[in-house]
């Protein structure tokens, strides 16, 4: 408006790590923005230094927004030491899903499962050719399952058990990691789903038309599965653009002001990549793609063609339910590198089962105690 003006800063045009640094001088100088975009990554370091203020009082103040407004797991990734720093505008899911006469037709499933579904087709294609490696299955079971392995509060871990025994011994059927060159020259995981040569493939999901593909090469029989989980459906979240306020401003009140027009407008930039956090946008990203009739077509390299059919109300029902369902989950690569290493000892004969487990263990503790 006629009393404000906004200035965008960007702090990444050198690099990423000279961007943090300056961005950080100009906030210990009493000169940084008033705003700040957590694309960086920096929600932990920068609460920690003082400079992030905690919104969670303004959001229990506002009379436009709530924390109600919000998706289930929109808030969390950007709670830290108990502050809210950040509010995320948008998000994604990330999840299993495959052919539902071999899987059968209700959603969720536990690692005893999965791992039991992978022993009994053992030999057969069960992933995507290329796709189909232990680091991504060992990821798979991770992902929601982390604390099932990993106490990072006590700093403790559990490898000796019969459920990580069997993941390991699942290197019998497949390789340690996904050979690019196989995923190059494979026909694309759309042919090979409608031609009986995967059951399963990890799928991003950040609109109303993405499992459309799906559905179609599968002939209806699609389960949206999941990753392995104890409780729930697996769907992992994934929350994206956290508008942060500098604990420092002079101008907290406004910057609070365009975070509330901010949430409540995004619908009118059209970002159509990603499902918004916030409900009210969301349900009116719903309503536009409900009115949609040219929803245009996707190609594959391998000559693969899809035309996007209208989406329907039950369409987006069956979003809705993995949206309110997905939760988030564990992203901590060093942990998976760091088992893959020792589960590599195993496969080489360098180390038994028990040997390897012992030393996981070992490193384990020291990689919680590292990174506490």
């Amino acid at each position: 408006n006629e009393m404000y003006e906004i200035v965008v800063e960007s702090y990444g045009l050198e690099s990423r790590e000279e961007g943090i640094a300056r961005l950080k001088a100009e906030l210990a100088a009493g000169n940084g923005p008033d705003m700040i975009d957590m694309r960086f990554g920096l929600e932990q370091s920068l609460t920690e230094e003082g400079y992030l203020e905690d919104l969670s009082m303004w959001l229990a103040e506002s009379e436009v927004i709530s924390e109600g407004d919000f998706l289930g797991f929109a808030l969390e990734e950007y709670k830290v030491n108990g502050m809210l720093v950040a509010i995320p505008q948008r998000c994604s899911l990330m999840t299993l899903i495959g052919n539902a006469d071999m899987l059968g037709w209700e959603s969720g499933w536990t690692m005893e499962e999965m791992v039991g579904f992978l022993e009994q087709q053992a030999g057969n294609p069960v992933f995507a050719e290329g796709y189909e490696d232990m680091r991504s299955i060992l990821f798979h079971m991770i992902r929601m399952n982390e604390g099932f392995f990993v106490d990072r509060v006590n700093v403790s871990c559990d490898f000796d058990n019969d459920i990580f025994r069997r993941i390991v011994q699942l290197g019998e059927y497949y390789p340690l990691e996904y050979d690019r060159e196989r995923i190059q020259n494979a026909p694309s995981r759309y042919t090979q789903m409608q031609n009986g040569n995967a059951i399963l493939v990890q799928e991003s999901i950040s609109n109303f038309l993405d499992l459309q593909v799906f559905e179609y090469v599968l002939g209806g029989s699609l389960n949206c599965i999941g990753f392995p989980v104890e409780e729930g459906i697996g769907v992992w979240a994934n929350t994206y653009d956290g508008l942060g306020i500098s604990a420092l401003s002079e101008h907290k009140d406004v910057a609070w002001k365009f975070v509330e027009f901010f949430l409540q407008t995004m619908s009118e930039r059209k970002h159509a990549s990603d499902f918004p956090t916030y409900v009210p946008t969301l349900d009116k990203m719903a309503e536009d793609y409900l009115k949609l009739t040219n929803l245009g077509y996707m190609t594959a390299p391998d000559g693969f063609r899809y035309d996007f059919r209208p989406v329907t109300t039950e369409d987006v029902e069956q979003y809705y339910v993995m949206l309110e369902n997905a939760r988030m989950g564990s992203t901590d690569v060093g942990l998976v590198d760091l088992i893959m290493e020792e589960m590599e000892s195993y496969y080489d004969g360098e180390k038994t089962m028990e040997e390897m487990i012992a030393r996981l263990e070992e490193r384990v503790k020291l990689y919680l105690e590292e990174t506490r």
